[in-house]
């Protein structure tokens, strides 16, 4: 029956049915008893919290945001009236870009979501249109300010259809414009995840925190021989994208396996706890506020993270060990 029910529903069908769910998730989730009341964190506050956290004007600055999280972090009553989503993610775009100033770089990610099914298209050579990564028109799936953020006229979007990135500020164009040759890792010599890394950049997980902290992959991708668990699959998979001119590229591209993000079996809470062991082992690489429930903000220098995995890694240990899994 749950097959015939498929069939009918369509790939596409059952896409629509997870957003919607999605969705109806993330509503319940505003509406769950806390332990008072929740209100939006105040910019001002997030921006004192940079600030002490070290983040100054002239950084380079990768950026992952959870507007949901920031606007039930609070318990204490806004100083004006509630914001709405919008006009809360674009106060906060605003904020960072000033934080950065004219002088430095900001970046966040912004992979799409692709329909149901795509990796088996994919895998047989016969992608839908959908499928196909358009870096003009492709919709962040990494938050509303990602969105807003990829959409400013002087913003740089890489070309590359996965661990896609955007960037803004004078570092833009040297960051961004070689990922199209990030292959078969995407997180390669390439890509701008590795270049901001040796410039020196820092990374500030903004309401979410460990769980969409993407840079730690990074070690997984330089040193894919050294690693010493299997995570990817046996062959890269093809993945099309638009160029500027319009036409569809492809980029060989090695994903993850079962067992790591994507599947049913990652566990995102493995990455609070081996965050944890690395502040424990290696100082504080993380400087980290908690506010109410599951919001915070987390920063850290992104070569100070790779440092601290790779030495980990070369002594066989990995954040998806059991002991993390707890």
């Amino acid at each position: 029956m749950k097959e015939k029910l498929k069939l009918a529903i369509g790939d596409r069908g059952i896409e629509r049915i997870r957003i919607v769910r999605k969705a109806i998730d993330d509503l319940r989730a505003s509406f769950r008893p806390h332990e008072g009341p929740m209100y939006p964190l105040e910019i001002s506050e997030i921006r004192d919290v940079l600030e002490g956290f070290g983040i100054r004007k002239g950084d380079t600055l990768q950026v992952h945001t959870s507007v949901s999280h920031l606007m039930r972090g609070s318990s204490r009553p806004p100083s004006k009236a509630v914001p709405g989503l919008r006009t809360y993610s674009k106060a906060l775009l605003e904020m960072l870009q000033d934080l950065v100033g004219e002088n430095g770089t900001l970046t966040m990610g912004t992979d799409f979501d692709r329909p149901a099914g795509w990796l088996k298209r994919l895998m047989a050579g016969t992608p839908d249109p959908d499928d196909i990564f358009d870096p003009a028109k492709s919709v962040s799936n990494r938050g509303l300010v990602s969105e807003y953020f990829r959409k400013l006229p002087d913003a740089r979007r890489s070309l590359h259809p996965y661990y896609n990135l955007t960037a803004r500020g004078p570092l833009a164009d040297e960051l961004v414009r070689d990922h199209h040759l990030s292959t078969p890792y995407s997180q390669d010599h390439h890509s701008p995840w590795f270049k901001l890394t040796e410039r020196g950049g820092k990374v500030a997980l903004l309401g979410r925190t460990f769980e969409v902290n993407s840079l730690v992959h990074l070690v997984e991708y330089l040193n894919p021989v050294e690693y010493p668990r299997p995570l990817f699959m046996s062959g890269p998979v093809a993945m099309p994208y638009r160029d500027a001119s319009g036409g569809v590229q492809k980029i060989d591209v090695l994903l993850h396996s079962a067992g790591v993000p994507g599947s049913i079996h990652f566990n995102p809470q493995a990455l609070h706890a081996f965050g944890a062991y690395i502040n424990s082992r290696h100082g504080e690489v993380y400087k980290v506020k908690r506010f109410a429930q599951d919001v915070g903000i987390v920063c850290y220098e992104a070569k100070a993270q790779y440092d601290a995995f790779l030495s980990e890694m070369r002594q066989n240990v990995t954040w998806y060990d059991p002991q993390f899994l707890a």
